[in-house]
């Protein structure tokens, strides 16, 4: 279940009212607030991948715009939180 803040940012990204960098911010922000720090860079690889096969997921299944750029934004926010987390030290 997506978190209210980040409905309104996909809904918003969705209707031109915001971009796609916020629904990251967002994403990230989320995240760092349900899921301690990872303990290493194949620990992240393996949540980059496990996003990355649902976004393959909702692409093939035709989901709607909305699943799509969630689980975009949810790649994203992990590579950057493996980035930040990891690499920026």
């Amino acid at each position: 279940m997506l978190d209210k803040k980040i409905k309104t940012a996909i809904e918003d990204a969705l209707n031109g009212k915001s971009n796609f960098p916020e629904l990251v911010s967002e994403t990230l922000k989320y995240s760092r607030e349900k899921h301690p720090p990872r303990h290493s860079n194949h620990e992240c690889l393996g949540v980059i991948l496990e996003e990355f096969d649902e976004l393959k997921a909702a692409i093939a299944n035709r989901r709607g715009n909305d699943i799509i750029l969630a689980e975009l934004a949810s790649v994203s926010a992990m590579c950057q939180r493996l980035a930040e987390d990891h690499l920026f030290r």
